[in-house]
């Protein structure tokens, strides 16, 4: 497969590209950790205006896709392109003026304030004619996120959620037309997950090229524009949300027996995994997902997932 190599210069900084731009694309790429392979064969084209979602079972290896698509990783076959160069041919700096990065773990041990981590998503703009925004942007997200009262606070001395928003403040500081999140979500009451997925819809929605690491089907639902479902380190399925969150498909890829409905009055669909059956005390019925019903589901599905 030829791959495009339009070097964009400088018209690819800042958020917004035209809708359809190619900003990240894998080719075959393999991916290895201390020798074991994480993915492989991986084939992915991310553009500007979208929201793709990376969803699948716990050791999929999404996490380890998206450190590859931001140019962290260097696979040991393939090749990842970053707005039409090769990413390892980027300098650091170059980077961080395209990309911005969620890890799924933030580890912070000096007592920085929480303004003073959301400024570190500014550095990369230090002598350029945008770190005039610098004052307004840390305003804005300080305010976007509600952290504004936490400001002055050590960011070591805050809850396990008023981190994440603190993370995710620094990310959106730093005004990239790529951004990776890797479980945006996972310590954030029901509010401010909806303010942080809001949030990069609208990142998307202004040209930016959005993925995001989720596990809550639920929540890919609605706010993806795709889905990549990931298997044992390949991509099961790619596609429109209700081409991939289908019973079948699903149930194969987590081994387990999942219902897929249409919510009334919206077209996101509502993921259920199958709710096992009460057994009372001194029957011996068995339970519609004792372990062996469930292999036997897998087994099924599996043979007719269309991959």
């Amino acid at each position: 497969m030829r791959i495009r190599r339009r070097f964009l210069g400088t018209s690819d900084l800042g958020t917004s590209l035209p809708r359809g731009t190619p900003v990240v694309q894998a080719r075959r790429l393999r991916l290895t950790i201390r020798g074991r392979v994480v993915c492989d064969g991986i084939d992915l084209d991310v553009t500007a205006g979208e929201l793709l979602v990376l969803a699948g079972p716990n050791g999929a290896g999404k996490s380890t896709l998206l450190g590859a698509l931001a140019g962290d990783l260097r696979p040991s076959a393939g090749e990842t392109i970053l707005f039409g160069r090769p990413a390892w041919r980027w300098t650091p700096i170059e980077l961080a003026r395209r990309r911005a990065l969620l890890p799924q773990r933030v580890s912070v041990t000096f007592p920085f304030t929480v303004e003073q981590i959301i400024r570190m998503g500014r550095a990369p703009w230090a002598r350029t004619p945008a770190e005039d925004d610098d004052d307004r942007i840390v305003r804005e997200v300080l305010e976007r996120y509600e952290i504004g009262h936490l400001s002055g606070r050590a960011y070591t001395t805050l809850s396990g959620g008023e981190q994440a928003r603190v993370a995710m403040a620094r990310v959106d500081a730093q005004r990239t037309s790529l951004v990776l999140l890797d479980e945006p979500t996972a310590a954030l009451d029901i509010r401010h997950q909806q303010l942080v997925l809001q949030r990069a819809r609208a990142l998307a929605a202004d040209g930016a090229a959005v993925v995001v690491v989720l596990h809550d089907l639920n929540q890919a639902g609605w706010c993806a524009d795709r889905i990549a479902l990931l298997d044992e380190g390949r991509v099961a399925t790619l596609g429109p949300v209700n081409s991939v969150l289908t019973p079948g498909t699903l149930s194969a890829v987590y081994r387990y027996p999942i219902e897929v409905h249409q919510r009334s009055g919206t077209s996101s669909p509502l993921v259920i995994p199958k709710v096992p059956d009460r057994v009372h005390p001194g029957t011996r019925s068995a339970c519609a997902t004792s372990p062996q019903n469930i292999q036997e589901h897998y087994q099924h599905t599996k043979e007719h997932l269309p991959i």
